[in-house]
Formats: C-alpha cells, sequence, structure tokens
C-alpha cells in the first residue's frame, strides 16, 4: 500500500459516501486502486441489505477479487 493518497481517490470515496447517506445509507465508502485504476468502488451496504456483512471495504474486497479473478490483491490500495 502506498503512504500517499490521491486526491482524486480521495474525492470520489467522499462522493461515494455523500451519494450513500442521501440515498438512506450510511456515510461509508470504499475503492480498491491499482496500478492508477479503480478495480472497484462501494457504499456501505448495511443499512440498505440488512445484511451485516455489507461493509464497504468487504463488498469492494470482493468486488475486486472477482475483477482479477483472484484473491490475491497485492500492490491495491484501499481508499475508505
Amino acid at each position: 500500500m502506498s503512504t500517499t493518497a490521491d486526491p482524486e481517490f480521495v474525492d470520489r470515496t467522499l462522493e461515494i459516501a455523500r451519494e450513500n447517506v442521501e440515498d438512506g445509507g450510511r456515510p461509508f465508502s470504499c475503492l480498491i486502486v491499482r496500478d492508477g485504476e479503480i478495480l472497484a468502488e462501494s457504499p456501505n451496504l448495511v443499512a440498505q441489505t440488512n445484511n451485516p456483512v455489507a461493509h464497504a471495504e468487504t463488498v469492494a474486497i470482493e468486488q475486486a477479487c472477482k475483477r482479477v479473478g483472484s484473491e490475491d490483491l497485492s500492490g491495491c490500495d484501499a481508499y475508505r
């Protein structure tokens, strides 16, 4: 994981969280990024789905793994 946050990805994370609140959800979101490309993004979906494990990080990690076809997300950064 890098130690420097990319402002573009930080802004996108905040945008997703704000939209989720407007839609009745909780103010959390997550992006999974590798080599400057967003692999996955998700808001927290716990309230909307009544699923206690539908946290933004969990959903985004699952999506990213499906996208790359592996559970190995080495080299990825998580913005949350």
